[in-house]
């Protein structure tokens, strides 16, 4: 029978009963293991090969433990697996992995990895083409390879890297070339724990000295602490050594919650990325690409964002500049990892001069094994040049075929259109934003002066502006009102929450500087920034919108044709950032670097299409239901206006489809 995590996780590594009895451990022995956690991990651990009955490592349960064994619950017994869902708990309970960004990887895709890195490795001109996993031909290249894991955590992949070279290799395995380091402790402990195990079971040693074996190989070590292409105060750091193979799960931490301190040390180690929105597994890519050794390979899962996203521009041109991208495989946002929802992708990544062509392939499910090799049988080839600076576009050649076409007799949006314009940022919805019925709390000065009809990126639908019936309160920057006033009494119940916005101001209720309150007024285009399919709405009641929305302060219905076309669509699916795979009906964002450079086409290439296109979409925003039909119609006079081929056709027909 399927436990709950299975149902949920097919790749989840350990039963519901291992989780639960970890959990209840460290809860009965939280006391000893306070004082020393790593000291108490290693003692559980040894307890039971000494038999010791120490009531400080033995639990009560009628259970076995096969410490032996990767496989979950074997026999009615634990696995290796639960070391990791204890020194999980263990950092839980005192705040590391959040803090940290760990995300436990499931084995089978680590397992999956290691055979991806060494396959891309060994693929190499200068190392010998890696063969058949039965060993019958070794690759004494392979054999010798250094292998580094900057993030060990649970030891997953020092584990899949054992497992991996011991099936190649059988007793002729070298294990002396495996490292791995974690800036916790904790889980330092673990991985030398789980590794020792594997190591006995091998090679029937004693647990002191299988653990002796790994002791100088798993360090604590910051994988960010020195930047070899930039040394520093940090240069005598020689515990994290130069591999031929890297691979891992680095870290996921938003920039907003990297420390002050770190910030500071990053930024100087690390000049080729400066933005501020840099997340932490981003230096982990940028750094492993410079321990790599010449010709090494590098294979991270991480979030997918860094590949479109504009705050991902530095790390492309870095890794276009130093090395070259030989595989990339899209999970989209499968539930891979526990409790974690994220759009992720594995990479490999050589130290090598740009390659003619990567391979790719994107995942709509998850296969129960060897998900990688499965991934390889499925890729497509595509040309190096889709992976720019500007984005990583994993598209087939037909998609570029198509940009051409659009970017014929065209202009940039900016160009025709001019500033885009984002939506009000309140920092606190609750204060700002109020129902209809609350305007009964209001006197009408304050009405008039300060409240304004607004409207949800959420609610934003295609053509034309539905009625609202939320407002928002404008106050602007460093403007006050009476104290005795209702609206004064309204943010009075929010004071709070306000003085701790992180844009908080002089006046703790007024919101921060916008330029340009007087546009909002105007009739103009209105559309979300997370968007299925295309929202675009001409308002013409100077709706106030919120962060999370964009207009552009223009009545054009031929722009609003476009914007609304299956052509559009087709740009936005697969030249903006995603959440989700946006070419299989996932989210697109429609950021304004994205949107600034979407070309049109110059209205007087053809006068008449063009008319014809604004006269649809200017019924669009009379008619209460704009049908298909007549849908259809506007995307084939925007296709005829863009001159794409009839071969073409179809693939935008087909993206259009997928809402």
């Amino acid at each position: 029978m399927k436990n709950a995590f299975e149902t949920i996780l097919p790749w989840n590594d350990s039963t519901l009963e291992e989780c639960t009895l970890a959990k209840k451990i460290v809860a009965e022995k939280w006391n000893r293991i306070i004082q020393s956690p790593t000291l108490w991990l290693h003692n559980f651990v040894k307890s039971f090969f000494e038999r010791s009955s120490n009531d400080d490592y033995i639990f009560q349960d009628e259970c076995k433990v096969d410490f032996l064994s990767n496989n979950a619950w074997i026999n009615g017994g634990l696995s290796n697996n639960f070391l990791s869902e204890i020194g999980f708990e263990i950092c839980s309970r005192l705040d590391e992995n959040d803090k940290n960004g760990v995300i436990y990887t499931p084995a089978i895709l680590a397992s999956s990895m290691v055979h991806m890195a060494a396959k891309e490795w060994a693929s190499t001109s200068t190392n010998t083409t890696l063969n058949n996993s039965k060993g019958n031909h070794h690759d004494s290249m392979l054999l010798y390879a250094t292998w580094y894991d900057p993030c060990v955590g649970g030891g997953v992949f020092l584990l899949s890297i054992m497992q991996f070279l011991y099936s190649v290799f059988h007793e002729n395995a070298n294990f002396d070339n495996i490292r791995g380091g974690d800036i916790n402790p904790i889980y330092v402990e673990v991985s030398r724990l789980r590794c020792s195990c594997y190591l006995m079971k091998l090679l029937n040693l004693s647990f002191d000295d299988a653990y002796r074996f790994w002791e100088n190989r798993i360090l604590v070590a910051d994988f960010l602490e020195r930047n070899p292409s930039n040394p520093s105060i940090f240069a005598g750091v020689d515990n994290i050594p130069e591999s031929d193979i890297i691979v891992g799960n680095p870290p996921y931490v938003n920039p907003r919650k990297i420390s002050e301190t770190l910030k500071k040390h990053l930024k100087n180690e690390f000049s080729e990325l400066s933005g501020k929105q840099t997340d932490l597994y981003m230096f982990f890519i940028l750094n492993a690409i410079n321990y790599l050794k010449a010709s090494g390979c590098c294979t991270f899962i991480t979030p997918a964002q860094f590949q479109r996203n504009s705050y991902g521009k530095e790390l492309r041109a870095f890794i276009k500049k130093s090395a070259s991208v030989t595989a990339v495989f899209d999970f989209n946002e499968l539930p891979i990892f526990k409790n974690v929802g994220v759009h992720t992708s594995v990479f490999s990544i050589k130290k090598l001069p740009q390659q003619d062509y990567f391979l790719s392939y994107s995942f709509d499910s998850l296969p129960r094994s060897k998900p990688l090799e499965y991934g390889y049988s499925m890729a497509t080839q595509y040309p190096a040049s889709n992976l720019c600076g500007d984005s990583w576009v994993i598209s087939a050649p037909e998609t570029t075929n198509i940009y051409e076409s659009l970017l014929k007799d065209s202009i940039p949006l900016s160009q025709y259109a001019g500033r885009i314009y984002s939506g009000i940022k309140t920092g606190s919805k609750i204060a700002y934003f109020i129902q209809e019925e609350q305007l009964n709390d209001f006197s009408e000065d304050e009405i008039r002066q300060y409240i304004r009809p607004m409207i949800l990126p959420r609610d934003i639908t295609p053509w034309k502006v539905s009625p609202t019936q939320l407002y928002m309160i404008i106050i602007k920057k460093d403007e006050k009102i009476p104290e005795e006033s209702s609206l004064f009494k309204h943010f009075s119940k929010f004071k709070n929450e306000l003085c701790q916005r992180a844009d908080a101001q002089k006046v703790w209720y007024s919101l921060r500087e916008c330029t340009y309150y007087d546009m909002f007024p105007l009739v103009k285009i209105i559309y979300p920034d997370i968007s299925t399919r295309c929202r675009f709405a001409m308002d013409k009641s100077g709706l106030m919108l919120t962060d999370g929305a964009y207009f552009i302060p223009v009545e054009d219905y031929y722009l609003l044709g476009i914007l609304n076309s299956s052509v559009a669509e087709f740009y936005f699916r697969n030249y903006c950032a995603n959440i989700g795979n946006a070419a299989k009906g996932g989210r697109f964002r429609l950021k304004k670097i994205y949107m600034e450079n979407l070309p049109i086409k110059n209205r007087l290439s053809n006068e008449k299409l063009s008319q014809q296109i604004a006269n649809l979409a200017y019924k669009a925003t009379l008619e209460e239901r704009f049908d298909s039909t007549t849908q259809d119609e506007l995307n084939s006079l925007v296709m005829d206006l863009y001159n794409i081929p009839e071969s073409l056709r179809e693939q935008i027909r087909g993206c259009h489809a997928k809402k």
